[in-house]
Protein backbone atom coordinates (compact mmCIF):
# COMPACT_ATOMS: atom_id res chain seq x y z
CA UNK A 1 0.00 0.00 0.00
CA UNK A 2 2.64 2.41 1.25
CA UNK A 3 6.35 3.08 -0.81
CA UNK A 4 8.63 5.32 -0.40
CA UNK A 5 9.89 6.46 -3.78
CA UNK A 6 13.11 8.16 -2.84
CA UNK A 7 15.33 6.47 -0.48
CA UNK A 8 16.43 7.61 2.76
CA UNK A 9 20.18 9.81 2.37
CA UNK A 10 21.07 11.75 5.22
CA UNK A 11 24.71 10.57 4.69
CA UNK A 12 27.20 12.56 2.42
CA UNK A 13 25.13 11.47 -0.58
CA UNK A 14 22.09 13.11 0.82
CA UNK A 15 22.77 16.64 -0.64
CA UNK A 16 22.24 15.32 -4.50
CA UNK A 17 18.99 14.22 -3.80
CA UNK A 18 15.35 16.36 -3.14
CA UNK A 19 12.74 15.71 -0.67
CA UNK A 20 11.81 12.19 -0.26
CA UNK A 21 8.47 10.94 -1.65
CA UNK A 22 5.92 9.04 0.13
CA UNK A 23 2.25 7.33 -1.23
CA UNK A 24 -0.89 5.98 0.00
CA UNK A 25 -4.16 5.02 -1.36
CA UNK A 26 -7.51 4.11 0.55
CA UNK A 27 -9.87 1.62 -1.86
CA UNK A 28 -13.39 3.24 -2.34
CA UNK A 29 -15.78 -0.01 -3.26
CA UNK A 30 -19.01 1.84 -2.12
CA UNK A 31 -18.69 0.81 1.97
CA UNK A 32 -18.57 3.26 4.58
CA UNK A 33 -14.94 2.90 6.08
CA UNK A 34 -12.87 4.72 8.41
CA UNK A 35 -8.71 4.51 7.92
CA UNK A 36 -5.64 5.68 9.61
CA UNK A 37 -2.25 5.88 8.15
CA UNK A 38 0.80 7.23 8.72
CA UNK A 39 3.18 9.03 5.85
CA UNK A 40 7.00 9.30 6.61
CA UNK A 41 9.30 11.48 4.17
CA UNK A 42 12.07 14.00 4.51
CA UNK A 43 12.08 17.78 3.30
CA UNK A 44 15.12 19.70 1.65
CA UNK A 45 15.84 23.24 1.13
CA UNK A 46 17.58 24.52 -1.73
CA UNK A 47 21.22 26.07 -1.24
CA UNK A 48 23.82 27.74 -3.51
CA UNK A 49 27.55 27.68 -3.34
CA UNK A 50 29.80 29.18 -6.26
CA UNK A 51 31.96 27.07 -8.29
CA UNK A 52 34.46 28.31 -10.91
CA UNK A 53 34.24 25.96 -14.17
CA UNK A 54 36.14 26.39 -17.10
CA UNK A 55 34.60 27.48 -20.17
CA UNK A 56 35.79 28.58 -24.13
CA UNK A 57 35.68 32.09 -24.60
CA UNK A 58 36.84 34.19 -28.03
CA UNK A 59 38.83 36.78 -28.95
CA UNK A 60 40.05 38.83 -31.70
CA UNK A 61 43.48 38.31 -32.72
CA UNK A 62 45.94 39.70 -35.64
CA UNK A 63 46.31 37.73 -38.43
CA UNK A 64 48.39 39.72 -41.21
CA UNK A 65 47.49 42.21 -44.08
CA UNK A 66 45.87 42.02 -47.37
CA UNK A 67 46.30 44.87 -50.02
CA UNK A 68 43.37 45.88 -51.13
CA UNK A 69 43.08 48.35 -54.51
CA UNK A 70 39.97 50.70 -55.92
CA UNK A 71 39.22 53.65 -58.18
CA UNK A 72 39.37 56.68 -56.27
CA UNK A 73 38.36 60.15 -57.96
CA UNK A 74 41.18 62.74 -58.66
CA UNK A 75 40.13 66.56 -59.22
CA UNK A 76 43.02 68.22 -61.45
CA UNK A 77 42.52 71.79 -62.98
CA UNK A 78 44.37 73.97 -65.12
CA UNK A 79 44.45 77.42 -66.38
CA UNK A 80 42.75 78.32 -70.43
CA UNK A 81 43.62 81.93 -71.69
CA UNK A 82 40.02 81.80 -72.59
CA UNK A 83 38.21 80.15 -70.61
CA UNK A 84 39.72 80.59 -67.32
CA UNK A 85 40.48 77.82 -64.48
CA UNK A 86 39.13 74.65 -65.85
CA UNK A 87 38.74 71.39 -63.65
CA UNK A 88 37.89 67.89 -64.28
CA UNK A 89 37.41 64.67 -62.45
CA UNK A 90 39.78 61.46 -62.98
CA UNK A 91 39.95 57.81 -61.34
CA UNK A 92 42.98 56.54 -60.42
CA UNK A 93 43.75 53.08 -58.97
CA UNK A 94 44.87 53.34 -55.20
CA UNK A 95 46.26 50.41 -53.45
CA UNK A 96 46.45 50.27 -49.37
CA UNK A 97 47.62 47.66 -46.55
CA UNK A 98 44.87 46.63 -44.67
CA UNK A 99 45.28 44.57 -41.11
CA UNK A 100 43.30 41.27 -41.38
CA UNK A 101 41.86 39.97 -37.47
CA UNK A 102 40.56 36.57 -36.22
CA UNK A 103 39.06 35.08 -33.42
CA UNK A 104 40.80 32.74 -31.23
CA UNK A 105 39.78 30.33 -29.08
CA UNK A 106 40.94 30.27 -25.32
CA UNK A 107 40.24 28.42 -22.05
CA UNK A 108 38.41 31.16 -19.56
CA UNK A 109 37.06 30.41 -16.27
CA UNK A 110 33.74 31.74 -14.82
CA UNK A 111 32.06 31.79 -11.39
CA UNK A 112 28.89 30.15 -11.27
CA UNK A 113 25.90 29.75 -8.85
CA UNK A 114 25.08 25.80 -8.25
CA UNK A 115 22.14 24.64 -6.45
CA UNK A 116 22.31 21.87 -4.04
CA UNK A 117 19.46 20.48 -1.72
CA UNK A 118 20.37 19.77 2.11
CA UNK A 119 18.41 18.27 4.95
CA UNK A 120 16.16 20.69 6.68
CA UNK A 121 13.51 18.49 8.62
CA UNK A 122 11.84 15.02 8.49
CA UNK A 123 7.86 14.77 7.81
CA UNK A 124 5.31 12.34 9.51
CA UNK A 125 1.61 12.81 8.42
CA UNK A 126 -0.78 10.86 10.92
CA UNK A 127 -3.68 10.79 8.49
CA UNK A 128 -7.56 10.15 9.34
CA UNK A 129 -10.01 9.14 6.50
CA UNK A 130 -13.74 8.32 7.02
CA UNK A 131 -15.78 7.52 4.23
CA UNK A 132 -19.27 8.05 3.99
CA UNK A 133 -21.69 6.59 1.09
CA UNK A 134 -24.00 8.67 0.61
CA UNK A 135 -26.26 6.57 -1.91
CA UNK A 136 -26.49 2.90 -3.27
CA UNK A 137 -24.00 2.60 -5.78
CA UNK A 138 -20.81 0.13 -5.28
CA UNK A 139 -17.49 0.47 -7.35
CA UNK A 140 -17.80 -1.45 -10.66
CA UNK A 141 -14.19 -2.36 -10.67
CA UNK A 142 -10.83 -2.32 -8.55
CA UNK A 143 -9.40 0.51 -9.46
CA UNK A 144 -11.35 2.90 -7.13
CA UNK A 145 -9.21 5.04 -4.80
CA UNK A 146 -8.07 7.99 -3.08
CA UNK A 147 -4.15 8.30 -3.78
CA UNK A 148 -2.70 10.61 -1.05
CA UNK A 149 0.91 12.14 -1.58
CA UNK A 150 3.38 13.79 0.51
CA UNK A 151 6.54 15.16 -1.40
CA UNK A 152 8.49 16.74 1.41
CA UNK A 153 5.64 18.49 3.40
CA UNK A 154 3.49 18.78 0.72
CA UNK A 155 0.48 17.00 1.36
CA UNK A 156 -2.02 16.25 -1.68
CA UNK A 157 -5.21 13.92 -2.11
CA UNK A 158 -6.85 12.96 -5.18
CA UNK A 159 -9.65 10.68 -6.09
CA UNK A 160 -9.41 8.20 -9.41
CA UNK A 161 -12.82 6.93 -10.01
CA UNK A 162 -15.82 7.26 -12.40
CA UNK A 163 -17.70 5.65 -10.39
CA UNK A 164 -17.83 7.64 -7.55
CA UNK A 165 -18.06 11.87 -7.45
CA UNK A 166 -15.87 12.47 -4.13
CA UNK A 167 -16.66 15.25 -2.30
CA UNK A 168 -13.73 15.93 1.10
CA UNK A 169 -14.04 18.30 3.72
CA UNK A 170 -10.31 18.79 5.37
CA UNK A 171 -8.99 20.01 8.59
CA UNK A 172 -5.48 19.77 9.24
CA UNK A 173 -2.61 20.92 12.27
CA UNK A 174 1.24 20.77 12.44
CA UNK A 175 3.56 20.85 15.29
CA UNK A 176 7.69 20.15 15.34
CA UNK A 177 9.26 17.64 17.72
CA UNK A 178 13.23 18.03 17.00
CA UNK A 179 13.89 18.15 13.68
CA UNK A 180 10.48 16.56 12.70
CA UNK A 181 7.55 18.27 11.66
CA UNK A 182 4.33 16.47 12.45
CA UNK A 183 1.13 16.68 10.16
CA UNK A 184 -2.35 15.38 11.57
CA UNK A 185 -4.53 15.53 9.09
CA UNK A 186 -8.36 14.60 8.77
CA UNK A 187 -10.46 13.89 5.97
CA UNK A 188 -14.07 13.07 5.55
CA UNK A 189 -15.35 11.94 2.67
CA UNK A 190 -18.41 11.54 0.99
CA UNK A 191 -19.73 9.04 -2.42
CA UNK A 192 -22.32 10.17 -4.45
CA UNK A 193 -23.08 7.98 -7.52
CA UNK A 194 -21.58 10.07 -10.11
CA UNK A 195 -24.04 7.45 -12.94
CA UNK A 196 -27.31 8.76 -11.16
CA UNK A 197 -26.33 12.48 -11.01
CA UNK A 198 -24.69 12.98 -14.37
CA UNK A 199 -27.57 11.03 -15.85
CA UNK A 200 -29.58 14.40 -17.27
CA UNK A 201 -26.37 15.62 -19.42
CA UNK A 202 -25.03 12.49 -20.43
CA UNK A 203 -24.35 12.91 -24.27
CA UNK A 204 -25.22 16.20 -24.39
CA UNK A 205 -28.23 17.83 -25.79
CA UNK A 206 -28.37 16.38 -29.80
CA UNK A 207 -30.28 16.53 -32.44
CA UNK A 208 -31.94 20.16 -31.69
CA UNK A 209 -35.21 21.00 -34.32
CA UNK A 210 -37.94 22.93 -34.52
CA UNK A 211 -40.56 21.55 -35.30
CA UNK A 212 -43.73 23.71 -35.73
CA UNK A 213 -43.60 25.66 -32.92
CA UNK A 214 -41.92 22.92 -30.55
CA UNK A 215 -38.93 22.76 -29.77
CA UNK A 216 -36.90 19.00 -29.80
CA UNK A 217 -34.00 17.57 -28.77
CA UNK A 218 -32.54 14.20 -27.06
CA UNK A 219 -30.86 14.63 -23.34
CA UNK A 220 -29.80 11.90 -20.74
CA UNK A 221 -32.20 10.61 -18.78
CA UNK A 222 -34.10 13.51 -16.72
CA UNK A 223 -36.10 10.95 -14.33
CA UNK A 224 -32.84 9.43 -12.82
CA UNK A 225 -32.05 12.89 -10.88
CA UNK A 226 -34.42 15.30 -10.35
CA UNK A 227 -31.99 18.06 -9.15
CA UNK A 228 -31.10 19.71 -12.45
CA UNK A 229 -32.26 23.55 -14.53
CA UNK A 230 -33.60 23.38 -18.11
CA UNK A 231 -32.86 26.78 -19.43
CA UNK A 232 -34.54 28.40 -22.58
CA UNK A 233 -33.20 31.14 -24.60
CA UNK A 234 -35.03 32.71 -27.41
CA UNK A 235 -34.03 36.01 -29.65
CA UNK A 236 -36.02 37.28 -32.48
CA UNK A 237 -33.04 38.84 -34.88
CA UNK A 238 -33.68 42.24 -36.49
CA UNK A 239 -31.69 43.55 -38.97
CA UNK A 240 -32.28 47.39 -38.17
CA UNK A 241 -33.57 47.27 -34.65
CA UNK A 242 -32.15 46.40 -31.48
CA UNK A 243 -32.99 42.10 -30.98
CA UNK A 244 -35.90 41.19 -28.79
CA UNK A 245 -35.66 38.54 -26.13
CA UNK A 246 -38.57 36.50 -25.87
CA UNK A 247 -37.89 34.41 -23.17
CA UNK A 248 -34.40 33.54 -21.03
CA UNK A 249 -35.21 31.50 -17.61
CA UNK A 250 -35.18 28.06 -15.67
CA UNK A 251 -37.94 26.42 -17.19
CA UNK A 252 -40.20 24.43 -14.74
CA UNK A 253 -41.75 20.57 -15.58
CA UNK A 254 -44.72 21.69 -16.66
CA UNK A 255 -43.69 23.97 -19.37
CA UNK A 256 -41.62 20.89 -20.98
CA UNK A 257 -42.63 17.45 -21.63
CA UNK A 258 -39.89 13.96 -21.40
CA UNK A 259 -40.36 11.01 -22.83
CA UNK A 260 -37.86 7.91 -22.53
CA UNK A 261 -36.77 6.25 -25.27
CA UNK A 262 -33.84 3.92 -23.81
CA UNK A 263 -32.40 3.23 -20.37
CA UNK A 264 -30.03 6.58 -20.63
CA UNK A 265 -31.89 8.49 -22.82
CA UNK A 266 -34.78 10.86 -23.92
CA UNK A 267 -36.70 13.32 -25.60
CA UNK A 268 -37.37 16.59 -24.58
CA UNK A 269 -39.85 18.96 -26.59
CA UNK A 270 -40.90 23.11 -25.29
CA UNK A 271 -44.03 23.83 -26.94
CA UNK A 272 -43.33 27.70 -27.71
CA UNK A 273 -46.67 28.13 -28.52
CA UNK A 274 -48.13 27.50 -25.01
CA UNK A 275 -44.98 29.49 -23.46
CA UNK A 276 -44.62 32.59 -25.45
CA UNK A 277 -47.56 32.41 -27.66
CA UNK A 278 -45.23 30.71 -30.56
CA UNK A 279 -42.82 32.73 -33.22
CA UNK A 280 -42.73 33.93 -36.33
CA UNK A 281 -40.49 30.57 -38.10
CA UNK A 282 -40.29 33.33 -41.24
CA UNK A 283 -38.38 35.97 -39.49
CA UNK A 284 -34.54 34.58 -37.88
CA UNK A 285 -34.51 33.67 -34.18
CA UNK A 286 -31.78 32.16 -32.09
CA UNK A 287 -32.87 29.47 -29.66
CA UNK A 288 -30.65 28.54 -26.95
CA UNK A 289 -30.94 25.43 -24.39
CA UNK A 290 -29.01 24.94 -21.03
CA UNK A 291 -29.23 21.88 -19.07
CA UNK A 292 -27.21 22.15 -15.20
CA UNK A 293 -27.32 19.81 -13.00
CA UNK A 294 -27.65 21.15 -9.46
CA UNK A 295 -24.51 19.97 -7.42
CA UNK A 296 -21.71 21.97 -5.58
CA UNK A 297 -18.54 20.74 -6.87
CA UNK A 298 -15.99 22.89 -5.05
CA UNK A 299 -15.17 20.53 -2.41
CA UNK A 300 -14.77 17.52 -5.04
CA UNK A 301 -10.82 15.80 -5.28
CA UNK A 302 -11.75 13.58 -7.92
CA UNK A 303 -9.24 14.11 -11.21
CA UNK A 304 -11.60 14.16 -13.42
CA UNK A 305 -15.42 14.54 -13.00
CA UNK A 306 -18.38 13.56 -15.56
CA UNK A 307 -19.83 16.33 -17.61
CA UNK A 308 -22.63 17.87 -15.43
CA UNK A 309 -23.48 20.69 -17.93
CA UNK A 310 -24.90 20.61 -21.57
CA UNK A 311 -25.82 23.56 -23.95
CA UNK A 312 -27.11 23.64 -27.82
CA UNK A 313 -28.23 26.58 -29.60
CA UNK A 314 -30.25 26.60 -33.33
CA UNK A 315 -30.99 29.64 -35.34
CA UNK A 316 -34.33 29.30 -37.27
CA UNK A 317 -34.70 31.34 -40.68
CA UNK A 318 -31.16 31.84 -40.58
Amino acid sequence: MKSMMLALALLAGFSAHASTVDTHTVPLTGASTEENFVMNTIQTRTEYRNETVANTCFRTVPAGYRTECRQEPQVVCYSDPRAGQICTTRFENRCYTVPQYRQEAYTCYQTVSVPYEVFANNVTANVNVKVTNASDAQAVNNNCGINFTLVGGNFKNTANCADFIVLAKSSASESRVGDTVIQDRALDVTLLDAKKLSAPTKGGIVDMKLEGQTVVFRTGDLTKNPNFTLKLFVQRRKLFKGDETLVNRNLVPSEYSFEKISDDYGIVKINLSKLIGGINDKRKHVIKVDLNVDLDTTSAINSTLPALTASESITVNN
